[in-house]
């Protein structure tokens, strides 16, 4: 194939692609595109539709057509957007869906305003085949039904709300072998004398969510009535039932509750076969103005749980003696349930402090892991049945007001008494630390509590062998006894009550050391009280050896000490002879002087008198330098430049008297030049000291 053919070939099925997708909406998707509905007098038979305007009708709207039964899928289908209109029905009614029929109701309105009104004696939707619903209201006004299923009809409404306003009406009619889930949304009659959901013959109705509301105040209104048989049925997992009257009538169909609220002004169930049993995960709550059950001759209403508030349990619409009423074995209540809770079930009365009493009823272990986590000031009356309790805090007051087996923390509750919970105590009185290598005392005090009197051994156990031993003190001979083992008392154990007994430890060397002492009883070895404490043990304080330094004054050039005591064996350094006050080593010492030289200049030596050359003297040491920075010392004689001793030159005349010469004047003057020459040579010999 050449490559222009090759070309060809794929433009023709991408071509033809396209035209495929082009067609797909109407192909695959024609059932679920609406199509608008602008007719004010007329509704389609089947289909998908929206409406684009409100309606009229003159004649009621079939929907399938007759069929021997029900079949799982109907074949024929009418879906229909209510889009915020209304369909007034005919005299005859609004829609009739056949048994082979399907009706769909939803109202995609932001406003959620589109409904079905009524305008006739009949009902306004008829369901022999299948109805489902999602949003849009239905309303009946006439003594007829808002939505009436019947033979095989199924109805399922998740949304949306049905309602009936007139006197003798019904908002909802469950017949025959029919059946109605309901998940969400409102079923409501609003007037007395009507009726929100009926429920006849073998008829079935569930809910799992959504509000039924019962407004009538006659004294025979339910929000749910059943008259139907034992194969009909009543299921509430969930949603609210609310009712200014009855909750659920039901006189002979069971009644099965297991999630959800009912809250009624009188009575919650006015019922023979009623079973509360909250599912897994649900709750069941209950609230009635008079009693929980208004029971019939022979009545077998069960609960097995939920919460429950009501003035009383049961009244009774008959007194035969098969009268069963009600069966309870759980739940909790704002009344006692006592007279009600079956022969294997626990009932007791608990109050918590600062709140009302409520009472609960269970199975021996259900009722203990509720209450054993009672606080101090709760009080907890058994009124029914058998329990174990522990309670591990003080201050809880326990009574057994029924016949059953009591028990709180091993101790028998005899019929008709009280305790108040006090637990024993064991506490451990400790010095801070211990010397090692001395016995030093601490104490152990106990108080009994509810138990004293009960025969006791005291263990004291520790985590490491830093101690050599433990000793207890007999008050009876006045001795210290070594323990043995890990125990101390008799060997047939001592009677528990408020007393304080002395111990000694001696530790081997220093460490810390935890120990767990503990008081058990004699006859079960339970541990009744038991504490912690941390032993410490520190080394000897240790006995100085000091020696005394004398204090030595400091030089220009070598340190001096204050005077001080050094103990060799510790190190440490003190000012004074008593040793309590230490000093660093650095404080001991009294620094060098440094030398404070002052400069003589260098003199010209003479013939008969000596020089000396420039030099720095201190006279703090009395020692001589060569240099200014004082680092060369010479010594004193070095400083000297002798005499030159030189004689006179020929050429000089002298004033030396002539041998001969009487004359005095010339002898005087020879003195005093002499006398003038010993004085200046003595100053020069000052100075060069």
């Amino acid at each position: 194939m050449t490559q222009k053919a090759k070309f060809r070939k794929a433009i023709s099925i991408f071509v033809t692609v396209l035209m495929v997708v082009a067609l797909m909406p109407s192909m695959v998707f024609a059932d679920t595109t609406y199509q608008e509905w602008s007719k004010a007098d007329s509704l389609p038979t089947s289909g998908v539709y929206k409406l684009t305007t409100s309606v009229t009708l003159s004649d009621k709207v079939t929907v399938g057509g007759w069929a021997s039964e029900r079949p799982e899928q109907p074949t024929k289908t009418l879906v229909l957007d209510l889009n915020g209109h209304t369909i007034t029905a005919s005299s005859k009614g609004a829609f009739y869906v056949q048994t082979s029929g399907g009706l769909t109701i939803e109202d995609s309105s932001a406003e959620g305003t589109g409904k079905i009104v009524s305008n006739g004696s009949n009902e306004i939707i008829y369901v022999g085949g299948a109805f489902s619903m999602t949003g849009g209201t239905i309303q009946n006004d006439t003594s007829s039904y808002a939505l009436f299923v019947n033979g095989s009809g199924k109805a399922d409404v998740s949304g949306g709300s049905i309602i009936n306003a007139a006197k003798n009406g019904y908002a909802v009619q469950v017949n025959s072998n029919a059946s109605m889930n309901f998940s969400n949304g409102t079923i409501q009659n609003t007037v007395n004398g009507g009726q929100a959901v009926y429920v006849n013959t073998s008829a079935k109705f569930t809910m799992t969510g959504g509000k039924v509301m019962q407004d009538s105040t006659y004294s025979s209104s339910a929000a749910i009535y059943s008259n139907g048989q034992k194969d009909s049925s009543v299921t509430i997992a969930g949603g609210e039932v609310i009712s200014k009257s009855i909750g659920i009538y039901s006189a002979f169909s069971p009644v099965t509750v297991t999630g959800g609220s009912i809250n009624a002004d009188n009575y919650a169930f006015q019922t023979r076969y009623a079973t509360v049993d909250p599912a897994e995960g649900k709750e069941v709550a209950v609230t009635s103005g008079k009693s929980i059950f208004y029971t019939f001759g022979s009545s077998d209403n069960k609960v097995l749980g939920g919460a429950f508030d009501a003035p009383a349990i049961v009244k009774e619409y008959t007194t035969s003696d098969d009268n069963k009423k009600a069966t309870i074995s759980g739940g909790s209540f704002t009344t006692s349930p006592a007279d009600y809770v079956d022969a294997d079930s626990t009932a007791v009365g608990y109050t918590k402090p600062g709140e009302d009493k409520v009472f609960l009823v269970g199975s021996s272990k259900e009722i203990a892991e509720e209450v054993n986590s009672a606080v101090a000031g709760s009080t907890i009356d058994i009124l029914k049945g058998d329990v174990d309790l522990s309670i591990a805090v003080d201050g809880v007051t326990i009574s057994n007001s029924g016949d059953g087996n009591v028990t709180v923390n091993g101790d028998k509750v005899n019929q008709g008494d009280n305790i108040v919970i006090e637990h024993p105590t064991v506490s451990v009185t400790k010095p801070d630390v211990f010397t090692v290598g001395e016995a030093q005392e601490y104490t152990v005090s106990t108080t009994g509590g509810s138990k004293t009197g009960t025969m006791v051994k005291g263990y004291f156990k520790a985590d490491n062998a830093n101690i050599a031993k433990i000793e207890y003190y007999e008050t009876a001979d006045g001795n210290w006894y070594e323990l043995t083992g890990d125990s101390f008392g008799p060997q047939s154990g001592f009677p528990l009550g408020d007393f304080t007994s002395k111990f000694r430890v001696t530790f081997t060397e220093a460490g810390c050391v935890n120990a767990t002492i503990q008081i058990k009883a004699v006859d079960n070895d339970a541990v009744l009280a038991e504490t912690t404490a941390e032993f410490k043990g520190v080394p000897a304080p240790h006995v100085h050896t000091p020696t005394e330094v004398k204090a030595k004054a400091a030089t220009c050039t070598e340190d001096g000490n204050i005077a001080y005591w050094y103990c060799a064996d510790c190190g440490k350094y003190f000012s004074d002879a008593a040793l309590t006050n230490e000093i660093p080593k650095e404080a001991t010492v009294v620094k060098a002087t440094g030398h404070h030289a002052v400069k003589v200049e260098a003199t010209e030596p003479t013939a008969t008198d000596s020089g000396n050359i420039a030099y720095w003297y201190c006279a703090d040491c009395g020692k001589y330098f060569s240099d200014e920075a004082l680092t060369k010392e010479i010594s004193k004689d070095s400083i000297m430049i002798p005499a030159t001793g030189e004689k006179p030159d020929k050429n000089e005349t002298t004033d030396v008297p002539k041998t001969g010469d009487t004359g005095m004047l010339p002898w005087m003057l020879a003195l005093l030049l002499s006398a003038g020459g010993f004085t200046v040579l003595g100053i020069k010999k000052k100075h060069a000291k």
